[in-house]
């Protein structure tokens, strides 16, 4: 299971367009759970707590959640939102995976046919990153070992087998 952060406008003019912004980001939550993954949509964290602290409080927090997440999920009005563009910026420093940020030119914005693309993507990410970062892992610690020691064919031989099996039994034979 992989934490993904779903980053969204909070703000609004109103209480009622902050409300309205909360439900867009419960929505994607809601995707991420039927997906079998947890979100951790910080909308819902700190809602209707302004004036308890400045904006850097709120903006230092949710950047410190963000980090401890597996990848993003932008809502529809992420664009619109000086936050959720610093969060997927920051997402994109750190190498974190983000989903969601492209549109549908017909609507002009992100549709429910693309946030439901947006799910798919993350979670075929998700079923390869469980099966790839050991894989990565493990071919570091051999590279690392190799490098000062002679490699001979059969070594090569060896760990290029070992690894096209291992690709090959996550993603199905080649055709």
């Amino acid at each position: 299971m992989k934490v993904i952060y779903i980053a969204g406008k909070y703000r609004g003019p109103t209480p009622w367009a902050v409300e309205q912004n909360i439900r867009a980001a419960e929505e994607v939550a809601a995707k991420v759970i039927q997906a079998g993954h947890m979100p951790l949509t910080p909308h819902k964290n700190t809602a209707h707590m302004e004036g308890l602290a400045d904006d850097a409080f709120f903006l230092e927090g949710t950047m410190e959640l963000l980090r401890r997440c597996d990848a993003v999920l932008c809502v529809s009005n992420w664009r619109d939102s000086v936050g959720a563009r610093a969060e997927v910026e920051e997402a994109r420093r750190l190498g974190l995976p983000v989903f969601g940020t492209g549109t549908d030119l017909a609507h002009d914005g992100v549709t429910a046919v693309t946030m439901d693309a947006a799910i798919e993507d993350l979670c075929e990410w998700a079923e390869h990153e469980d099966w790839l970062r050991p894989l990565i892992a493990n071919i570091a610690k051999r590279v690392s070992y190799l490098v000062g020691h002679p490699l001979d064919d059969l070594t090569v031989f060896a760990v290029n087998k070992e690894i096209g099996e291992a690709i090959a039994e996550h993603t199905g034979p080649k055709s």
